[in-house]
């Protein structure tokens, strides 16, 4: 019976000393951590990500566009997809687009990616393929669109690497303390020691010799914390 009393007595006093130690609330921070997980897009990812659809769309609007004008759409699509010349069709810029749009979408929407190897890799690979287009082909000699459809594909693709490089990469949060700027080490330790804690001595009856221990671990963290500070 005193030993009951006992280790009631120091589990209550153990967890006093934990809730002045600690004093943001543990249920505050789960949830803060929760509804960072649910938000599992930042707001300037989520922006360029529709820039990127844009891309996409602009383009394949143009390019019907074109098919529409130059004789109509089977006719052109016989044409520039069934019988494709590099030096004449649109239909490659039409695939750089979709080439770009499931790059990047998958490396930034699906992966989360916080690196910049993958816009690169799309923005060399259409100025280079545009670059070579324009000067091999004969699309200048096709009207409005020999100009429009290359020029408006390169500078979305620049503007998309400025938009990751400037906006996205830089304003978003990398770490914990960018999250909760109260974030540290000890108190994450501390907080799941409590939990620990709270949740063993409610679920089972304690040793002496186990509260003990558990004390020894309390204080050598709360000695780390003020060391710390």
């Amino acid at each position: 019976m005193d030993s009951r009393c006992s280790s009631s007595a120091d589990s209550r006093l153990t967890a006093r000393r934990l809730g002045s130690v600690n004093t943001t609330p543990i249920c505050a921070r789960v949830e803060s951590y929760e509804s960072g997980d649910k938000k599992c897009i930042s707001d300037v990812r989520r922006t360029f990500c529709l820039f990127v659809t844009f891309d996409l769309l602009f383009i394949t609007l143009l390019w019907i566009i074109e098919l529409n004008v130059n004789g109509g759409i089977q006719k052109q699509l016989d044409k520039e997809v069934l019988h494709y010349d590099y030096r004449a069709s649109f239909f490659d810029i039409f695939l750089l687009a979709v080439f770009r749009f499931a790059t990047l979408i998958l490396a930034y929407a699906v992966c989360k990616l916080r690196h910049w190897w993958a816009i690169a890799i799309t923005t060399a690979t259409s100025c280079a393929f545009l670059i070579v287009k324009v000067i091999l082909s004969k699309l200048l000699s096709q009207g409005a669109f020999g100009y429009l459809l290359p020029i408006i594909s390169f500078v979305l693709a620049w503007i998309e690497t400025w938009l990751l490089d400037f906006k996205v990469l830089p304003q978003e949060p990398k770490t914990k303390t960018d999250i909760c700027p109260s974030w540290t080490p000890q108190s994450e330790l501390l907080s799941w020691a409590q939990v620990l804690y709270l949740t063993d001595s409610s679920t089972r009856r304690q040793s002496p010799w186990q509260t003990l221990m558990r004390t020894w671990m309390i204080n050598t963290i709360q000695k780390k914390g003020s060391f710390s500070r």
